[in-house]
């Protein structure tokens, strides 16, 4: 097999494993006791990252022996490019940013500084303001939270290609 093509496979595979293994860990993780998750010195969240990068890492260096860092700057190019997308399909547009707005300042907004004589009860019913897009006014601290989690998924992967021990070139005996 070519050596670009087992390295764009190794990448790819890569970065296949550290953007579905989290759902596939966390699932596998859940059924573990709550006693388990009070021991750890991480966040489960995080954990699952680095255990989802390191198998990443594992596969790469099984698959590309040679090649490991041409192939670990592809995952890391991919991660980005994920996390890109990801960050852009995920902002709100600008209808749903002003529905989300508009429900906010439906809700009443007591001071508590007042005397409850001299501020009357409000009793509007309240719209839900759950929403499943990332708002523009908080779009840098949902940015730095992607890079944090694309960060942390590719020092596990590094971890991972550290692991698998780099086979030696046997030396070819020289007949003269």
């Amino acid at each position: 097999m070519p050596v670009f093509i087992r390295i764009g496979l190794a990448a790819l595979l890569s970065i296949a494993l550290v953007y579905v293994g989290p759902q596939l860990l966390g699932a596998i993780l859940a059924f573990l006791p709550d006693a388990f998750y009070e021991a750890l010195p991480l966040h489960p969240f995080i954990l699952i990252l680095l255990l989802s990068g390191l198998l990443a890492g594992i596969c790469l260096a099984l698959i590309a022996p040679n090649r490991r860092l041409v192939s670990s700057g592809l995952v890391a190019f991919g991660l980005i490019a994920l996390g890109s997308i990801s960050f852009y399909s995920n902002l709100c547009s600008p209808e749903e940013t002003q529905r989300i707005h508009d429900d906010w300042a439906a809700i009443p907004q007591y001071n508590l500084g007042q005397p409850l004589d001299q501020q009357p009860v409000q009793s509007a019913a309240l719209t839900s303001v759950s929403y499943d897009c990332l708002l523009p006014e908080t779009g840098w601290e949902s940015a730095g939270a992607i890079a944090g989690d694309l960060l942390t998924s590719f020092l596990g992967v590094a971890l991972g290609i550290l692991l698998v021990p780099r086979r030696r070139q046997r030396p070819t005996p020289e007949f003269i």
